[in-house]
């Protein structure tokens, strides 16, 4: 099984070897008139990843943390706050977002009950102090993988 949570989960078999090893290479980093970068294999598998769920485009996050601090920084800009709960990975190990240096974002801590739920009424209170976002992580695997809305 290929488990794709986190790129420390499963490690490469023979086969996955070889294909990283003679998979044609390019410099990403230069891009062509269209924005594409010169690499062929990162293209193709975003193109492959665009049309598996219906979109324009896709872009290679190469790590989890990569794809969560993106996606944080997308919806606010240095300075602002973002409510997390006390238990989310996002604010205890990966923190590049809240770091002084990089993201610069300030993170406010919500609180779960036993069931691991917020608390509606604590969040409405926050949002009310504080008007940037909301980080809801879907990697919630740590709290049993129950996602809310």
């Amino acid at each position: 099984m290929v488990d794709l949570r986190s790129d420390t989960l499963t490690m490469p078999n023979y086969p996955m070897l070889e294909t990283i090893l003679t998979a044609r290479l390019g410099d990403d980093g230069r891009t062509d008139a269209k924005g594409r970068g010169e690499d062929p294999t990162i293209n193709r598998l975003e193109d492959m990843a665009a049309a598996l769920v219906g979109k324009e485009a896709a872009i290679l996050m190469p790590t989890g943390t990569f794809g969560n601090t993106i996606a944080v920084m997308t919806h606010c800009h240095a300075g602002q706050t973002v409510l997390v709960d006390e238990e989310q990975h996002m604010l205890l190990t990966e923190k590049f977002a809240f770091e002084q240096d990089l993201g610069r974002l300030t993170p406010v801590c919500y609180h779960q009950d036993s069931r691991h739920m917020p608390d509606p009424d604590e969040l409405d209170k926050l949002c009310l102090l504080y008007t940037s976002d909301a980080a809801d992580e879907e990697d919630s695997v740590d709290l049993g993988g129950r996602r809310i809305n």
